[in-house]
């Protein structure tokens, strides 16, 4: 009796854990699934952030180029600008005219420049158009500039940077005009040489610094490209060996980048 007993517990145990065998292995077979599912998706993850990745740089890439472009466009315009500006037989109303469409080419700073950092007398560069001058009065957000050569500019605060008080320099005054409205200068704050060949550029920048020392400049810009680096590397090795020449060095973010080399003059 006691063995057939035994027997038949036996039997209930063996059912019970050949239930429970299957449950497992339907357990096992469910996790096998879903470790399958989330290699995939992480595997889809991967490929999406890649392809994001992708995709931003080259929104970048492409945001860079506009932004070169458009900055081109405007040192551009600036720069025809100011030589209508500076040019002999530019006539008054022309000058006025030009200074006002100089005065629109700004471009708007991530961050807006603290008012309070900026003081009357202050020397300052309007980094739009690379014009240096001093302030002399401020108004909230906005401030009036006047340059050595009597031209005045009424920009934002976010569009200057301060700079170095000149050693030495000229007294400021309002441009004077002939009988027939010109303006008596023709010495521009930059100076374009590309396109040259090395010589021709060299004796136009020689002609052109004589002028701009005559004209008591402090500072002046020469337009040489990026190009080779010839024309750069040329002028450069020129101004080192010029004694009126105090510094030298390639153009900041609105001043041309290494297209240009900003000259302090002694």
């Amino acid at each position: 009796e006691l063995a057939g007993k035994r027997d038949e517990d036996v039997a209930l145990i063996l059912g019970k854990l050949e239930k429970q065998v299957r449950e497992t292995e339907m357990l096992k077979d469910q996790l096998s699934a879903k470790e399958k599912q989330l290699i995939e998706r992480e595997a889809k993850l991967a490929k999406d952030l890649q392809t994001l990745a992708e995709k931003r740089q080259t929104l970048v890439a492409e945001a860079e180029e506009d932004k070169a472009e458009l900055l081109a466009k405007a040192d551009q315009q600036i720069r025809e600008i100011m030589e209508a500006i500076t040019h002999p037989e530019t006539k008054l109303h022309e000058v006025i005219d030009a200074k006002k469409k100089l005065e629109e080419l700004t471009f708007a700073d991530e961050e807006e420049s603290d008012p309070d950092a900026f003081e009357v007398n202050d020397y300052v560069i309007i980094k739009s158009m690379n014009v240096v001058g001093k302030i002399a009065r401020i108004s909230k957000n906005r401030a009036y500039v006047t340059t050595s050569d009597g031209l005045s500019f009424d920009t934002k605060i976010n569009q200057l940077a301060k700079t170095v008080a000149p050693a030495s320099q000229p007294k400021a005054s309002r441009k004077t005009y002939d009988d027939i409205g010109t303006i008596k200068t023709n010495v521009g704050l930059e100076h374009n040489v590309i396109g040259m060949h090395v010589d021709e550029a060299l004796e136009s920048v020689g002609k052109y610094l004589d002028d701009a020392i005559v004209k008591h400049l402090k500072q002046v810009r020469i337009i040489h490209g990026s190009g080779t680096g010839a024309l750069r590397t040329a002028i450069h090795e020129y101004l080192k060996r010029q004694g009126f020449v105090e510094s030298y060095r390639l153009g900041g973010q609105y001043e041309g980048g290494v297209g240009a080399t900003v000259v302090i003059l002694k």
